[in-house]
């Protein structure tokens, strides 16, 4: 069989959730309905949206066969994401969120990378665009050409600050079905993929990669990322805990200890921002927060190997809770960086 006769064989599920996107829903929908791979089915997830987009996604069903359309109580962007993985009927999965927008042979390339690599996902890079298609960029460099281990992601790139955006984002790959046969978004959590894109690696062997741009993600004023308080920031902290104690757990204790750092200092810059007070919310997660570190961090620092007096110091004060004491000192480095 030929790689063409395979293309008429093996569907994709492509799970769009929607919500309050009206302006930008169409042009999404389009650009997947408009996909050189014809063999689709598009799961428009309605999450209890109340302004047109419903009756925006019921016409796509009515006009298109290939549109299958769920309306549900909103909860969240996980919550949607996970009603289209129960409701896809096919080989693969991808995901696109519904304000952004895809190249049309993304789903075809993506689909010949993963069949002729013989692998379990298949990646490719992103790009940032303003309301008016210009690209932002969001620093850093492609993915690289070829396939590789989970183990040289994991190693890799997995908190690469130069390159986690192309690994960490769910809306830039294709996922083969039994990825998600026991995985799902964490429902009420934001940077949901923060959570989830460690447990998709640990499942598979071999990742194929394409360095082109095929993934268009709209940054626009009104989204999540510019609304954030530092009680909901702290959903990175924990998922960079609670990646953690996984990766720790796998066997990947250099990459445990990447995670387990980033998170403090994480924490460090959220107090820096956001001076010595928190209020009363913020606290109580903080508290969560901390427990999870002292629970994670002994066994995670235990098996990193050799680590600077600095870091252990560090962490000594994120063990204490001391973060507030820092704040003059994180201020004054930044000072310093600006200056220089």
């Amino acid at each position: 069989m030929t790689v063409w006769e395979k293309l008429k064989m093996d569907k994709i599920s492509v799970i769009v959730p929607v919500y309050k996107v009206e302006k930008y829903l169409e042009k999404s929908v389009d650009s997947i309905l408009s996909q050189t791979y014809e063999n689709i089915e598009v799961i428009l997830v309605d999450d209890g949206s109340p302004d047109g987009c419903p009756a925006i996604c019921d016409e796509y069903a009515r006009a298109d066969s290939r549109v299958k359309v769920i309306h549900k109580k909103n909860g969240g962007l996980s919550d949607a994401r996970n009603a289209g993985i129960e409701a896809a009927a096919s080989s693969y999965i991808m995901f696109v969120d519904s304000d952004d927008f895809i190249s049309a042979n993304m789903a075809e390339k993506l689909y010949l990378a993963i069949t002729s690599g013989n692998t379990d996902i298949a990646v490719c890079s992103l790009v940032c665009v303003d309301e008016d298609g210009n690209e932002i960029g969001i620093g850093g460099s492609p993915v690289p050409d070829g396939v590789l281990t989970a183990d040289e992601v994991i190693g890799r790139y997995l908190d690469d600050p130069y390159n986690w955006w192309h690994w960490i984002t769910a809306c830039n790959k294709l996922y083969k079905r039994g990825i998600f046969d026991s995985l799902r978004f964490p429902v009420g959590k934001l940077h949901e993929d923060e959570f989830v894109f460690h447990e998709v690696i640990l499942r598979c062997e071999k990742i194929a990669c394409i360095p082109d741009k095929l993934y268009n993600y709209f940054q626009r004023s009104g989204s999540i990322c510019h609304k954030e308080s530092m009680c909901s920031k702290l959903d990175d902290v924990e998922a960079f805990f609670l990646r953690a104690r996984r990766l720790s757990e796998a066997g990947y204790d250099e990459a445990a200890y990447k995670s387990l750092d980033k998170g403090v200092n994480f924490i460090y810059g959220l107090y820096s921002d956001n001076g010595r007070g928190i209020d009363e919310e913020t606290g109580k997660k903080m508290r969560y927060i901390q427990e999870l570190y002292k629970s994670t961090a002994p066994g995670v620092i235990s098996r990193a190997g050799r680590i600077a007096a600095s870091a252990r110091i560090k962490h000594l004060v994120a063990r204490l809770g001391w973060y507030r004491l820092t704040v003059p000192a994180v201020a004054l480095r930044r000072a310093l960086k600006k200056n220089m």
